[in-house]
This record gives structure tokens, sequence and C-alpha cells, in this order.
């Protein structure tokens, strides 16, 4: 699930202070009013309510209609809600207001990446609707990753300079679209800024074992199960990586923390059969790739 981040507007949420002017004083208490009704919408979000948390944020709206971060926790309420179209616009409406706060152009690309994934899916917007799933429309996938991507160059034109999540939207866009070795750019520069992400080494192992670069897929594969050894998915790749490189015992020593989680999960099955097929009954194991 996307990340919810608390965006309040400057001043919003916080205490009153003192005013002689009585209609300062109602101004002060209307802001303090919305920075309740704000946050109360978040925590409907990350509770898993995001269209409750929508409608408290369109009742704000209603009053602070030209606060960037109001227009962007709405985006992402509704992008919790699979609602992309209104997401879109909502979060357009933040960058038209905020055009260089990074974290609006970040947001963007997010929920386009997601609308592309639906699209390219066949996906009804409306989760509750899936009986009337529409059909896959790749060309309207492209069209929104290629947003996604404009959207995270804009992101990273504004971030700071040691700002990792920019050039990880960057990545994903550009896998999206195929565009391999610039996603293999972007993502190795997310993982130099943020070594403490194990998502960012997945997409970063994919896009490297696409591009056939063993050697950077499996530095990347190795930090993601170093920083998430209840990856169970991450553990069974390093299984099959292993045994294209012939370490029968690093596959075997792999495959046993991937049973260790599930040793019925398919996968893991499957990766436990072909290393009993292709391991030689007499080989010992050779150095780690």
């Amino acid at each position: 699930d996307p990340t919810v981040e608390v965006l309040l507007s400057e001043g919003a949420g916080a205490l009153p202070s003192p005013v002689a002017d009585p209609r300062e004083r109602y101004v002060t208490a209307l802001k303090s009013g919305v920075g309740v009704e704000v946050g109360r919408a978040i925590q409907l979000i990350q509770s898993g309510r995001a269209k409750d948390g929508a409608r408290h944020l369109r009742f704000v709206l209603q009053f602070e209609k030209d606060d960037p971060a109001i227009w962007t926790n709405l985006a992402t309420a509704l992008w919790n809600t699979g609602e992309f179209d209104e997401a879109i616009a909502a979060v357009d409406r933040a960058t038209t207001l905020d055009p260089e706060n990074y974290r609006y152009h970040l947001v963007k690309a997010e929920i386009l990446i997601a609308a592309g994934d639906a699209a390219k899916a066949g996906k009804s917007e409306n989760p509750l609707q899936q009986s009337s799933a529409k059909a896959p429309d790749p060309e309207r996938a492209k069209e929104l990753y290629s947003g996604a991507r404009s959207a995270a160059d804009l992101a990273i034109r504004f971030a700071p300079r040691d700002e990792w999540r920019p050039y990880f939207a960057r990545g994903k866009a550009a896998s999206r679209l195929g565009d391999r070795l610039e996603a293999r750019d972007a993502l190795n520069t997310a993982r130099t800024l943020n070594r403490e992400n194990s998502e960012v080494c997945m997409w970063l192992f994919e896009v490297c074992w696409q591009l056939n670069d063993r050697k950077l897929a499996t530095e990347a594969l190795e930090d993601a199960v170093a920083l998430a050894p209840k990856n169970l998915i991450a553990w069974v790749n390093l299984v099959h990586v292993r045994i294209e490189a012939k370490n029968w015992d690093g596959a075997r020593q792999a495959l046993d923390r991937a049973a260790a989680i599930d040793p019925t999960h398919e996968r893991v099955v499957k990766a436990r059969e072909k290393l009993e097929q292709l391991r030689p009954p007499t080989t010992s194991g050779t150095e780690s790739p």
C-alpha cells in the first residue's frame, strides 16, 4: 500500500496563540480545526479507511482549497481506493499550487505508476467493482508510465541532492517502459543514496538480471536478503542465482532460508526440485557469487 505522509500545511494543527482581534481569533480557530480534521483523515487512511479519509479531506477543501498539502493527501486517499483519475486530478492541483515542492511531484509519479499497472492489468479503477474489470490497455499504461517518469524528473530537479525516493520512482517508471539501462542507473542511484531499503534492491536486481548484469544483480539481491530476511521471494531468487553460478551449497543455504519461511510455497517447492535435479550428487560447493 502507498505510504501516507503527513503533508499538513504550515501552521495547520498548531495551538492557537493569543490574538487581540476577535476576527483573527476566529481564523486561528478555523485553521486549528482544519489541522485536526486533516490529522483525522490521515489516521483513517493509514488504518485502511481511505474512503472515509477522502470524505474528511473534501470537507476541509471547502475552506482550504488553495492548500497543496491537503490536495496531495486527498490524492493519496484516492490512490488507496484505486480512483486514479481523481487522484491524478487532485495531485495535479497540488503541483500547480506549489510547482517546486518535490514531494508533490513524487506522489504524482507513484500514483501514475500505480494507475499504469492497473491499466496494463485491465483492473477496474474501483476495487469494489472488479466484476466489471476493464480490458488491458497497454497504450494507456505506457502514457501513464511516461507521465510518471516526467513527474519523477521534476521531483529530482527540486529535491535535495541526497533524496533517494525520486530516483526510485524514476527507475520504476523507466523499468515499466522497458528502458532498462535508464532504470538501472536510476535505481542504483537510489540504492547508493539509501542502503537500507530492500525494495530498491529487489527492483535493481530484476532490472540488472534482465540486462545480464549478473554482478550488480547479485550484489543487489544479497543486500535485499540482508535487509529483509523474511522476504521469501528474495531467498528463492537467490537460490536460482546460485544454481546458475553452480554454487550448490550456497543455493541449498538460500533454499533452507526460504523453506523456513514457508516450506509449502509453490516457488519454494519448484526451487527445491530444480536444485535436486541439477546438483551433481558428489559436487561440493563453490564460492558464493
